[in-house]
C-alpha cells in the first residue's frame, strides 16, 4: 500500500495550527474590540447632575437600522426634549441592538441601570425571539429533553468569529437582507404559539424589575407593515420571516387585539397590568400610510420613520408627566 510521503503530513499539520491560532486571535481581537467600545461607553455613562436620563431599551427598531445616528428615534428624541431648554436638561441613551431578544433585555437590564444610572426607561422589545429564549422556557417548562443538539448550536454561536463568517457567507450567498439574521442566530425552535409565551413572560419580567426599581418607564408598540404575499400570515411580518406554517385566530394569546399584531397586543396587555404608559408608534404608522416611513424592502423604518417614532415617544412622556 502506497503512504503519504511524511513532509505531506507535516505541512498539513502546520497549515491546520496556524489556521487554528489565526481563528483564536481573531475570537481574541473581535472581544477585544467589543470590549474596548463597551468600557469607551461606561466611561461616558453617567450623565451630569441636573441632566435627566432615558434609556432606551430594544432591538433594531431602537438601534436604528440602516439609519444615521442623527437621524435614530433616540438621537431625535434628544433633541425635541432638549429643543426648548438653553441648557442641555435630557440625555437619551440608545441600548438598542440588532437581533436582540426580550430575554436579551431582560438578563442585561440590571447592567444597563447601574450602568446609566437611568431615570426614565423607553422599552421597545418582544418583536425578535431566539432559541435561546425558546430552550430557557421550554426548561421552566420541565420540557428540555431532546435539547441538547440547539444547545451545542448557542453554544457555538456565542463565538464572534463563527457568527461573522456565517454573516459574510450569507452576504455572499445573497440571502436577502431581512432573512440573514436567521441565517446568523439559532432560530430552529421558533413557533408562534412559543414566540408569544416568551414575549409575555419577558416583558412582564422586566415591568416587574422597572416598578421593583421605581423607575419612571414607557413601553412602545411596534410598526406594523402588512408582509410581502406568502401562505402563513396577512398581518404577521415575523412569522412571514421565520415560521413554517400557517396561523390562525386560535394561535393567538390575546383575542381581542383591535387590529394589533401578537406582539403589540402583548406589550399593551403587560403595560396596562403594570400601570405603564404605551408609546402606541404601530397606530402613529397606520395613521400616515400614504407616507413612505419604511426602507425600501424591508420591515424598518426609514429616517422619516425615526422621526415619527420619536414624535410619538415624545408626545407620551410629556402627556404621562414623565418629562416637563
Amino acid at each position: 500500500m502506497k503512504s503519504h510521503p511524511k513532509g505531506h503530513d507535516t505541512r498539513v499539520l502546520r497549515a491546520a495550527f496556524w489556521l487554528t491560532v489565526l481563528v483564536i486571535a481573531l475570537e481574541i481581537g473581535l472581544r477585544i474590540a467589543a470590549y474596548v467600545i463597551s468600557f469607551s461607553n461606561w466611561n461616558q455613562s453617567v450623565s451630569p447632575e441636573g441632566v435627566t436620563t432615558i434609556l432606551c431599551v430594544g432591538d433594531s427598531f431602537t438601534f436604528g437600522l440602516r439609519v444615521k445616528d442623527d437621524k435614530k428615534y433616540p438621537a431625535i428624541l434628544e433633541r425635541l426634549l432638549n429643543d426648548h431648554s438653553a441648557v442641555r436638561k435630557y440625555r437619551v441613551v440608545n441600548a438598542g441592538r440588532p437581533s436582540a431578544s426580550s430575554g436579551f433585555h431582560l438578563s442585561k437590564l440590571d447592567r444597563w441601570i447601574r450602568r446609566y444610572r437611568p431615570d426614565v426607561v423607553v422599552v421597545m422589545s418582544g418583536y425578535n425571539c431566539n432559541d435561546h429564549d425558546i430552550v430557557m422556557h421550554r426548561e421552566n417548562m420541565g420540557g428540555s429533553a431532546g435539547l441538547w443538539k440547539t444547545k451545542l448550536s448557542i453554544f457555538i454561536n456565542r463565538f464572534k468569529t463563527y457568527r461573522m463568517i456565517k454573516y459574510a457567507s450569507a452576504r455572499l450567498s445573497s440571502i436577502p437582507t431581512e432573512q440573514i439574521y436567521r441565517w446568523v442566530l439559532s432560530m430552529d425552535l421558533y413557533n408562534f404559539r412559543e414566540y408569544q409565551i416568551v414575549g409575555l413572560r419577558n416583558l412582564g419580567m422586566i415591568a416587574e424589575k422597572l416598578k421593583r426599581r421605581r423607575l419612571s418607564a414607557v413601553f412602545v408598540t411596534y410598526p406594523q407593515p402588512s408582509p410581502p404575499k406568502n401562505p402563513y400570515t396577512d398581518t404577521e411580518y415575523y412569522h412571514y420571516l421565520f415560521g413554517d406554517g400557517p396561523i390562525s385566530e386560535d394561535d393567538y394569546l390575546i383575542r381581542n387585539r383591535g387590529g394589533k399584531i401578537a406582539i403589540n397586543a402583548i406589550i399593551e396587555y403587560v403595560a396596562h397590568s403594570y400601570s405603564i404608559p404605551v408609546a402606541d408608534a404601530a397606530t402613529s404608522f397606520s395613521a400616515r400610510e400614504d407616507q413612505e416611513l419604511y426602507i425600501a424592502g424591508d420591515h424598518h423604518p426609514n429616517a422619516d420613520g425615526n422621526e415619527v417614532l420619536a414624535m410619538t415617544v415624545y408626545q407620551t412622556l410629556r402627556k404621562s408627566k414623565i418629562v416637563n
